[in-house]
């Protein structure tokens, strides 16, 4: 049955005088209670009795306690939205007929008296008549009380006190006895026996309302769970709440990733027997494949299917200060705003890129419109999305407007440099950027390979002579740079090297070219001159030199011992 069915019933039962039972079944968490309180309180004074008491059965063991805690809970109906107290204790015991003078001392009593009460129970439960009573938690009674009593203690109440009773209580929760008991005195005391089971829509409404971002968006994720727990909507709202003065200004992606996480590990924590285990959440969900079949349960893959269909693949960085966040009952600040920020941008950046591919789809998905008003729009995302374009598509755009509008070749290009300027060197390395392209527009070639040669880091001969023993190729910087180093430097280089093998044999390996140039010369000059210098200082070394090529005259080297 609907909230708003339920609630209709209540009212109703609660402005009638006449005496009547209802009983109110609902899962754990549901909102029966808040339903029930939130129907009175509208009520008011239009209530059908004079008279209105709420008692919890939760952990009462005898039928003494139940009455006694009817009476103390007792409220005028004028006064029903005020806790019960000794001032309105003091009404219900000066109202009671035939009973005032006797007991008139309980108004003089203070609180800390009240432990006595008990043994005046049958004399104060006297004064409950003609009103209404809710009698909540029935399946959290303690054994002490049986359903059978509690059943008909209500229908003593209505039939010989003219009072109306509400049973609130979660029946699927009831076993063994007070199963028995309770299926047995149902039909022959209660009157209307009403469900509790509000949709999903129904509880985020109450839980969490949608009156702002973060309201419709928990509205959303716990729909889509199917959470109808009103507490467990409840601690998600207040989370939401906490942190919401940490995520000012976020992108409404970063703010979907919050609520949808959150939702998620409150469901996980607070019903575990209906939802995705938190192992499974943190430890299996996208870092293990079930390829085999093997590596999942049944539960495990259902889980799997749930949580990929809700749009949660794995536990990122935000997700885990999220979760730490829940655990702890505090947000890390510095933590969690670093995380957010490196999840804003890259929300940032994947908003950017559907965008251009929106543009893109849109350019070429119409045969409307003419050549101006596209080029506009295709302009305009272009300027917006520029750090997220491709080379390869820059290219592509660039051939269109060569096309379409050649006097904003440059301009585009220019700033497409501009957006893109704290890109790493490979970024503009012509090879790797446009390998998928066959041609490449020469006023792009030119801005990557001015923009390349502006990352130049300073060399060393070491490095140089390592890349070319290793790939057999050199460039012409390279070049100028190797043959203005003399002896002195190559023969440093060569004694400080920890790879000599892989620097030398670069060192050596313009010997072998039949023409070499000047440059190629120099550096063939200085290597072996660096190398005969080693070779002279020991016998071993000699031995080593030779190993390369390099040709030493037989004649006896001094040693220092060797």
């Amino acid at each position: 049955m609907t909230i708003d069915r339920v609630k209709e019933e209540i009212r109703r039962f609660a402005s009638s005088d006449e005496p009547e039972i209802i009983c109110i079944s609902g899962a754990l968490g549901v909102g029966k209670t808040y339903a029930w309180k939130s129907c009175i309180s509208e009520t008011g004074s239009n209530l059908g009795m004079p008279r209105y008491s709420y008692t919890s059965l939760f952990g009462l063991s005898s039928l003494d306690q139940v009455k006694y805690a009817i009476f103390e809970s007792t409220v005028p109906r004028d006064r029903i939205s005020a806790e019960a107290s000794m001032s309105t204790l003091a009404d219900v015991v000066g109202a009671a007929e035939g009973i005032t003078r006797k007991y008139a001392w309980v108004t003089n009593l203070v609180p800390g008296l009240r432990t006595y009460f008990a043994t005046a129970t049958p004399a104060f439960f006297l004064t409950v008549r003609n009103q209404l009573i809710c009698l909540d938690d029935l399946e959290r009674k303690s054994r002490g009380l049986s359903i059978g009593d509690v059943l008909g203690l209500a229908s003593l109440l209505k039939e010989e006190k003219g009072c109306s009773v509400s049973i609130l209580l979660n029946k699927d929760t009831l076993d063994g006895v007070d199963k028995e008991q309770f299926d047995l005195y149902l039909e022959k005391v209660v009157d209307r026996f009403l469900i509790f089971d509000p949709s999903p829509l129904e509880a985020s409404a109450l839980g969490a309302p949608s009156d702002d971002i973060w309201g419709s968006l928990i509205s959303e994720f716990c729909v889509y769970l199917k959470i109808k727990n009103i507490r467990t909507i409840s601690h998600i709202r207040k989370f939401c709440d906490y942190i919401a003065p940490y995520t000012k200004n976020l992108d409404e992606v970063v703010k979907r990733q919050i609520v949808q996480t959150s939702c998620l590990i409150f469901w996980s924590i607070k019903q575990p027997n209906e939802s995705p285990s938190l192992e499974f959440i943190v430890e299996k969900k996208g870092k293990v494949l079930d390829i085999d079949g093997s590596a999942f349960s049944e539960v495990e893959r259902r889980w799997e299917e749930l949580l990929d269909n809700y749009g949660f693949f794995s536990m990122d960085s935000l997700d885990s200060a999220i979760l730490k966040g829940i655990e702890s009952g505090y947000i890390d600040e510095e933590l969690f705003q670093g995380e957010v920020a490196k999840n804003e941008s890259a929300a940032r950046r994947e908003g950017l890129v559907r965008q251009w591919h929106e543009a893109v789809d849109e350019f070429f998905g119409t045969f409307n419109g003419g050549d101006k008003d596209a080029l506009y729009n295709l302009y305009y995302y272009f300027r917006e999305c520029a750090e997220v374009v491709s080379p390869g598509y820059l290219n592509g755009v660039i051939k269109i407007v060569s096309d379409l509008d050649p006097d904003s070749v440059s301009e585009l290009i220019d700033f497409y440099m501009e957006r893109n300027a704290d890109k790493p060197a490979d970024f503009f390395d012509i090879g790797n950027a446009f390998i998928m392209e066959s041609e490449v527009h020469e006023k792009i070639v030119e801005a990557f390979y001015l923009k390349k040669i502006s990352f130049k880091k300073e060399m060393s001969i070491e490095e140089v002579l390592r890349k070319i023993s290793q790939n057999d190729v050199w460039s012409q910087d390279e070049m100028a740079f190797l043959s203005s180093k003399d002896e002195s430097e190559y023969y440093d280089t060569f004694k400080s090297a920890r790879d000599v093998r892989n620097i030398v044999s670069g060192a050596v390996r313009f010997r072998n070219i039949i023409n070499p140039s000047d440059e190629m010369e120099k550096i063939n000059a200085a290597v072996e001159g660096a190398l005969m210098r080693i070779a002279e200082e020991s016998k071993l070394n000699r031995l080593r030199v030779r190993r390369f090529g390099i040709a030493i005259e037989s004649k006896e080297t001094t040693e220092d011992g060797n």
